[in-house]
């Protein structure tokens, strides 16, 4: 069920872009920039990393995706802990790298009408951190979940 909600949210997303820039000039290529996505990657990576996550980080997904219970509270508590560290990592580094490319486009300011593509590019490390942070969050509610379930078990 996770998965087909992802699916459909980016079916969504792609009907919500070719609906505001129409047809005819709706092309992929304005979504695309390999290297605010590496720099975005570069600044997560490392918080997961420094923090000790990382493995905890793989887990959730093994967690939420399976239906076996045979996981114990310790290991829920920090698979939540990585996936909300991982949200709130892309959402911070998507916004500082934006704001990082505004100060160097405001800085370069040759013509006003180059003003426009440039920001537009800037705004796609945001758009990027939001793309991956909002799969995160039924994940992580899910995790949340298992929590709760296996903290309202009668223990035996």
């Amino acid at each position: 069920m996770y998965l087909i909600s992802i699916i459909a949210i980016i079916l969504l997303i792609s009907l919500g872009l070719v609906y505001s820039m129409g047809l005819s000039s709706m092309t992929i290529a304005y979504l695309i920039d390999f290297p605010t996505l590496i720099l975005l990657l570069i600044v997560c990576i490392p918080f997961l990393v420094a923090s000790g996550l990382v493995k905890d980080f793989n887990n959730a997904f093994r967690i939420a995706l399976s239906r076996k219970k045979d996981v114990k509270l310790n290991e829920l508590k920090r698979a939540v802990e990585a996936v909300t560290l991982a949200i709130k990592t892309l959402l911070g580094s998507g916004f500082l790298i934006f704001l990082m490319s505004m100060i160097t486009i405001l800085h370069r300011l040759d013509s006003p009408e180059s003003l426009g593509p440039h920001i537009s590019v800037a705004l796609i490390a945001f758009i990027y951190a939001c793309v991956f942070a909002l799969p995160l969050l039924p994940l992580r509610s899910i995790l949340n979940l298992r929590v709760i379930e296996y903290m309202s078990e009668p223990t035996v």
